[in-house]
């Protein structure tokens, strides 16, 4: 049974334990992640829908919304439907791999919060498995078939960790994908990054990095530049000290 447990300032977002829950990696790069002149936009592995209703909150265009869950796809579409923009994204329960095979359109926007765990232990329950571990999406068939349904001025953007990143910016060195952007995500102050935000395009252009730093302080809270970068989805007080 899903409850709501996040509240957007422009949609309600529910979830339940079936689904990988909203974190910060999404939240990142949901803030992160500027449409621009796009005028299709898919979501790979949309989990809760998130991302989607991040990108409908910023745009007009059409939003596609794919996850192989069932449960997932289910409860994405719970919440698309119960948000502003039902008939701006269409949710399907179909994998990447599968959806590249039989759609014939081209997005100019490709985002995924995307499954990384390559060679750690697994969680015991599958909806978690199958949401953090890349057996059913691995990274360079990530790469690949996002390429297949890339427009030609298309970008893909994407949150990892760092280890993997390191990885998809290698896959990507040998593909038609040059990297523009990077972002390093720093969890406090005193540790280093653990996660990167990534946008790639075939126009090879010289690559921006910035630092992102989500906590400071003991006990900790969230930083300035997170409350800012978040602040078109956070209602105002919403973050208080993190946990």
């Amino acid at each position: 049974m899903a409850e709501i447990i996040f509240r957007f300032r422009e949609f309600d977002l529910q979830q339940n334990a079936e689904v990988f829950p909203l974190g910060t990696d999404t939240m990142l790069l949901g803030a992160w992640v500027q449409p621009l002149e796009a005028r299709s936009i898919l979501d790979v592995g949309t989990g809760t829908g998130a991302l989607a209703l991040m990108m409908a909150q910023k745009t007009t265009v059409n939003i596609a919304a794919i996850d192989v869950s069932e449960k997932a796809a289910e409860l994405a579409r719970l919440n698309v439907k119960q948000s502003k923009w039902p008939s701006q994204i269409a949710v399907s329960q179909i994998s990447l791999q599968e959806f590249a095979k039989t759609n014939h359109n081209h997005f100019d926007l490709i985002i995924s919060n995307p499954p990384y765990f390559r060679n750690s232990l697994k969680p015991q329950k599958l909806h978690r498995a199958t949401a953090r571990h890349d057996d059913r999406l691995p990274l360079c068939d990530l790469l690949h078939f996002s390429l297949l349904l890339l427009s030609a001025k298309g970008r893909i953007c994407l949150v990892l960790p760092t280890t993997e990143a390191v990885h998809f910016i290698g896959l990507a060195e040998v593909s038609p994908l040059h990297l523009l952007k990077k972002a390093l995500v720093k969890p406090t102050t005193s540790h280093p990054p653990n996660r990167m935000l990534l946008e790639f395009s075939k126009d090879p252009q010289a690559v921006a990095e910035e630092m992102i730093v989500i906590r400071e302080g003991n006990p900790a809270h969230y930083t300035g530049q997170y409350i800012e970068m978040t602040k078109a989805f956070h209602f105002p007080g919403a973050l208080g000290p993190a946990e």
